[in-house]
């Protein structure tokens, strides 16, 4: 019995070793000796990538800070950072840039069976040359991505990441400038899922100034769920929620194609019957080519809730004859296409939906409180008191923010819709539904910013007390735990707390000026000034 709880105690001790996670330590330069065992004692980037295998425990690869790692070009199309089969492989950035050297530097390749996570990384300059993924080449099991910039990749298709994986999820990322080589499709991201089926989940991310080059035309200016007429979309759930899309184009203003989004449809071999549920909540489209999003084949099942499309001949250009709609469809619902479901939506555009989009909810004298417009001047965008241009300060990412408290957009929103998950911040993580006019949501990814002020110096609630002294902002809870998030007027983040009782911030940890405190007892949120 011994000999046998021996035998037992050594292969469970074996188990345990080969599926241990671990984790692997990065030198900022070329020089480091270390082991890579901790912080102070990093190995070099490429030992560290040459140590990644498929033990099948996580191996977290941890980047120093805000080092920048060069990756030479080379004649294989595969990736100069090859994550092995199989793999469970997390990169922690912490601001760290990747960057391509070449004409043929695709930066990354996950394929069979891998699950991998980027946090807080730049991935800029792959070039995947004529084939797809710019940055990333995907075919693997789980690729998530946090608070990421893709900026400049190239390719033919998937300018910054191409996948014919099964499980995708971006948040919290900027998509910038990726272009594609020629005529091909998804300016951003092209994934297509397997034959099994697959999902893309984006939330609270930015593409601006994705598209195809000068003179050619593209399809899917930022996102496409297919790459070609050989491999379909097989994607059974597609979730876009809180994103803006601002001029997204190709280098030919008149070409019918191009979309921020192409929704396309599942292909021939896709099971019969199969079916790509597509949701779209608070998102923000301004001046991307021709239209915000194209929805192709019967196949597609969409619903769009408190979105703002503002249409290119006005907001993004003024050559003659450019397309400008709002929202396209390929087939009508009379031609077996399902029928689309919106509510709460604000379409601006020259067509703000083509003759195919022949669904209730889109029509003029809709009861789903959708308002459509086609449009005569540039009057009819102003009067939405939307920003013509990025914000790039006081967020993880860039938006465009309404301007005006007497905008449309303000308390245009609903908070709730039978059997869709409607995000309670937006996107820069403000708490939605705390505006000056009102308690309900915007539209759009932007919650407008009207806080209403009771006091500067100090504030008193049911749940908690805020005061400040000489040197020290004080909150005390009455009765519960509450959470503290502190934002500038303009929308920036600088601080964060939980409580069950009182904390002291020093003043020296915050902005001079007047802030914004966001505070939740677990039940409501309320938001107050003070000035520091």
């Amino acid at each position: 019995m011994k000999k046998q709880f021996l035998l037992f105690s050594m292969m469970a001790v074996s188990v345990l070793t080969a599926f241990a996670d671990k984790t692997i330590y990065v030198a900022p330069s070329a020089s480091g000796t270390g082991t890579g065992a901790n912080a102070n004692n990093p190995t070099t980037f490429t030992q560290a990538f040459g140590a990644l295998d498929a033990t099948g425990g996580f191996t977290t690869l941890v980047l120093p800070s805000g080092a920048s790692f060069q990756l030479g070009g080379g004649t294989t199309g595969y990736g100069r950072l090859p994550i092995p089969d199989n793999s469970k492989i997390i990169i922690e950035g912490n601001n760290s840039i990747l960057e391509g050297t070449g004409n043929d530097t695709r930066i990354m390749r996950a394929s069979t069976g891998c699950n991998l996570t980027l946090k807080n990384l730049t991935l800029r300059k792959g070039n995947a040359a004529t084939s797809l993924g710019g940055a990333i080449f995907f075919a693997g099991d789980s690729l998530k991505i946090y608070g990421c910039i893709f900026e400049k990749d190239t390719a033919d298709n998937g300018a910054a990441i191409g996948s014919r994986g099964k499980y995708i999820k971006i948040s919290n990322c900027w998509f910038k400038g990726n272009r594609l080589r020629n005529s091909f499709q998804g300016g951003a991201i092209s994934h297509t899922g397997t034959t099994a089926g697959g999902t893309l989940i984006v939330e609270n991310t930015t593409f601006s100034d994705n598209g195809a080059r000068s003179g050619n035309y593209g399809f899917g200016l930022a996102i496409i769920t297919a790459f070609d007429g050989n491999v379909r979309n097989y994607l059974n759930k597609i979730s876009i929620t809180n994103c803006t899309f601002y001029q997204n184009n190709s280098g030919l203003n008149t070409h019918v194609g191009d979309a921020a989004i192409q929704l396309d449809s599942p292909g021939t071999t896709a099971p019969t019957g199969t079916v790509t549920t597509a949701t779209l909540v608070n998102n923000t489209f301004y001046g991307n080519n021709n239209c915000a999003v194209n929805v192709k084949g019967t196949q597609q099942a969409v619903t769009l809730i408190n979105n703002v499309i503002v249409g290119d001949i006005y907001a993004n250009s003024s050559v003659s004859g450019v397309q400008d709609n709002g929202f396209i469809a390929e087939y009508a619902v009379a031609g077996g296409r399902p029928t689309i479901v919106a509510e709460n939506n604000y379409i601006v555009a020259k067509v703000s939906v083509n003759a195919k989009v022949d669904d209730p909810a889109l029509q003029s004298g809709n009861s789903d409180h959708n308002t459509i417009v086609t449009i005569s001047s540039q009057n009819d965008i102003d009067v939405l008191g939307l920003s013509t241009a990025l914000l790039t300060n006081g967020s993880d990412v860039p938006y465009l923010d309404i301007a005006s408290s007497s905008s449309p957009l303000v308390e245009g929103g609903i908070s709730s819709y039978s059997g869709i998950s409607i995000p309670t911040t937006d996107l820069r993580g403000i708490v939605r539904g705390i505006a000056a006019t009102g308690t309900g949501y915007d539209i759009g990814a932007y919650e407008y910013n009207g806080f209403t002020t009771t006091s500067v110096n100090a504030v008193t609630n049911n749940s908690f007390t805020i005061s400040q002294s000489a040197n020290e902002i004080d909150i005390t809870s009455k009765n519960k735990p509450i959470s503290v998030k502190v934002y500038l007027p303009n929308g920036q983040f600088v601080y964060t707390n939980t409580t069950s009782n009182s904390t002291s911030i020093s003043k020296t940890q915050l902005p001079k000026g007047v802030l914004i405190f966001v505070i939740n007892d677990g039940e409501k949120t309320v938001a107050k000034k003070l000035i520091n």
